[in-house]
């Protein structure tokens, strides 16, 4: 019976019945759950009715039922092909991959010839890929080979190898292979270590080009840099990543985050955008430093990176493994960092930094079109990630540090300016104000605290981190006699204002917010288990707080204001 309602329908679509085809879907899929099948049939007569948006929709779900459908990307084409000619190219080329993979020789042909036919009609710029595999001792160059050629359609890819002698640092392998590639393909930088899973390359390549100032696109790993690692942030088990990556790498139009450093594990550059940037800064050691070099680079000449969230590949090795001893490293490490900071005028990596324990505090569904203010918002990251969890979200960032606002602001709405005297627009309401680590810089931010509940909206909340003074690595010292301020951590020497968790309660409760939830982070080398025999004293007095308020290192408070 199925079988006999779907023959009918398709027969229908042969014969241009648009109209009969449309009614016995209806009727048919009313009753009967969608498999890819059903998804063809129904992309193809919205296609004819125009109905591109459901016409999208239906390819994505049959391609969550079957991602190797190669008339889905066939379809997937059809529907880019009125708005970007180079993805429609790139869905037609995967469906051309799959359609060979299954053995369909026939229906290879017919999409060669589209493919063939939409090449003659329109102007496509999609450029071939090279790539420049960086071995490393801990990874498996033949495997690495092995999965890209498996999932690539270009089974000629042009790869170079180059021995990663620094274990780390990127740069001069880079630019002494270079010259070896074909100097109209696009670069893709491929560790190693990583296994290259479906779809994963054509995914970037979508992204790479869904606007032509995209100049660079990173996969997601099971241990990515960066946060470029699955939304649950749970690591795998190759299996298991393979069985994700199935579910994950699929289309998705929201999956490009704009992004300062890109792991480069698995990093595909434009040819145009990188040429304008190279030769790469060779003085830098690490990688660390160099993979915000050429984000903070490409955007200076106006091309963003980006995160690619539905290109998921696996990397085989511990990514701690990579870093030499620990004192080498921290040498190299500030060396690096003072090279960056005389470079940009500040510390890429600090100012990058995207604040998701922060996002995690937001109570609103992902649909929901909230307004959100961070406070410090360095180049924006934090920013960028809740533009695309919430892709209805308006948001705003202010930033004290000139140059890093101007950057900032070429990717995402930014001010440059100091909250404690910003002037806000009489209209301007918030459903979110972030401040991560801000508030204990400011001369007064209790005023501050009220004055901002003029800018949310009713029901609107302040989210913060705040340090702990409380903190048993704070008051170990301080009943020793020391109060010694430092570069950064609770006692930064740039903070004015101190608090405990009573203290951040009352700072927001006394001021017309109710604090909804408070949770602490630690830190595992300032807790109450560092000189534990002195802390058992210590908490045994009568009186003295509970462990957990030494243990904590800094508070996250989310406070929503009360009603008038």
């Amino acid at each position: 019976m199925k079988g006999d309602a779907m023959d009918s329908i398709l027969q229908l679509i042969n014969e241009g019945m648009w109209g009969r085809a449309l009614e016995e879907y209806l009727e048919y899929t009313g009753s009967h759950e969608l498999d890819d099948k059903l998804c063809i049939m129904g992309a193809t007569i919205l296609e004819k009715y125009g109905e591109y948006d459901d016409m999208y929709e239906l390819i994505c779900h049959g391609l969550k039922l079957n991602p190797e459908n190669y008339e889905l990307y066939l379809l997937l084409g059809n529907y880019y092909a009125g708005q970007n000619v180079n993805k429609a190219y790139l869905s037609y080329e995967n469906a051309l991959f799959y359609a060979n993979r299954s053995g369909n020789e026939e229906d290879g042909k017919q999409i060669s010839e589209i493919m063939d036919s939409f090449l003659a009609e329109n102007e496509v710029t999609v450029n071939k890929v090279s790539v420049i595999l960086l071995e490393d001792i801990n990874g498996d160059s033949e495997r690495c080979r092995e999965y890209l050629l498996e999932n690539v359609q270009d089974k000629e890819i042009q790869i170079v190898t180059g021995r990663n002698e620094m274990k780390d640092a990127f740069g001069h392998i880079f630019n002494s292979f270079i010259s070896e590639l074909d100097e109209e393909n696009d670069i893709l930088l491929l560790s190693n270590d990583v296994c290259m899973l479906p779809n994963a390359l054509f995914n970037l390549r979508m992204e790479l080009y869904s606007d032509e100032k995209n100049g660079a696109c990173g996969a997601i790993l099971n241990n990515g840099e960066y946060y470029q690692v699955p939304d649950d942030g749970n690591e795998r088990s190759f299996e298991k990543a393979k069985a994700f990556a199935r579910e994950n790498n699929l289309p998705d139009k929201n999956s490009g985050e704009i992004a300062f450093a890109l792991d480069n594990r698995c990093s595909l550059f434009k040819r145009e955008a990188l040429s304008e940037i190279t030769p790469l800064d060779e003085d830098y050691k690490l990688s660390l430093f160099l993979d915000h070099d050429i984000c903070l680079s490409l955007i200076k000449r106006g091309y963003a990176s980006k995160a690619c969230h539905n290109s998921y590949v696996f990397s085989t090795v511990d990514k701690d493994k990579k870093k030499n001893d620990s004192l080498v490293y921290t040498n190299v490490f500030a060396a690096d960092s003072c090279l960056a900071k005389e470079k940009w005028g500040f510390w890429p990596d600090y100012y990058s930094n995207s604040r998701v324990d922060l996002i995690e505090m937001i109570t609103d569904a992902r649909d929901s079109a909230i307004k959100v203010l961070e406070v410090g918002a360095g180049l924006g990251s934090t920013l960028s990630r809740i533009k695309r969890l919430y892709p209805k979200a308006t948001v705003k960032g202010i930033e004290i540090v000139e140059r890093v606002a101007e950057i900032g602001s070429r990717m995402i709405n930014m001010e440059c300016g100091n909250i404690e005297n910003y002037e806000f627009a009489s209209d301007e309401k918030y459903d979110y104000i972030l401040f991560g680590d801000v508030l204990e810089h400011l001369v007064d931010p209790y005023k501050l605290v009220d004055r901002l509940k003029g800018c949310l909206s009713d029901g609107g909340c302040i989210i913060a981190s705040i340090p702990n003074i409380m903190n048993a690595g704070v008051i170990y010292e301080l009943l020793h006699g020391n109060f010694t301020y430092q570069d950064s951590g609770i006692l930064d020497r740039t903070h004015l204002r101190f608090f405990t968790l009573n203290e951040i309660k009352k700072l927001f409760t006394e001021r017309g917010y109710e604090v909804e939830e408070t949770t602490g982070i630690n830190r595992i080398d300032q807790n109450t288990q560092v000189n534990g025999d002195f802390w058992e004293k210590i908490l045994a007095i009568d009186g003295v707080a509970d462990r957990v308020y030494f243990d904590v290192f800094q508070f996250l408070v989310r406070a929503r204001k009360t009603a008038k």
